[in-house]
């Protein structure tokens, strides 16, 4: 895959790629990643992107608070639990229904 950092708005719902695919994509201002295969190690990598989509991915908490400066994530139907929801309250918008999170 080509270097796409910088593109506005990304749609690659649904495809194969992978962990190492995902550094391409930092800076991307709206990025949809819903129903891939990424997981917490792609994470770091979403620096700096102002709308993640990532329903239906393998993300944990293990990876939540690299996702706090974000202003809308989608985080439904993941791992996360009630452990990452504080570290989530800078966010402006959330999606967490699906999720793990029970309080």
């Amino acid at each position: 895959m080509c270097k796409l950092a910088g593109c506005h708005t990304l749609n690659l719902n649904g495809t194969k790629i992978t962990d190492e695919s995902v550094s391409k994509l930092g800076g991307c201002h709206t990025l949809y990643l819903n129903g891939t295969n990424i997981t917490d190690e792609s994470v770091s990598k979403l620096g700096g992107c102002h709308t993640l989509y990532l329903n239906d991915t393998n993300i944990t908490d293990e990876s939540v608070c690299k996702l706090a400066e974000c202003h809308t994530l989608d985080l439904r139907g993941t791992k996360i639990t009630d452990e990452s929801v504080c570290k989530l309250a800078g966010c402006h918008t959330l999606y967490l229904s699906g999720t793990k999170i029970i309080r």
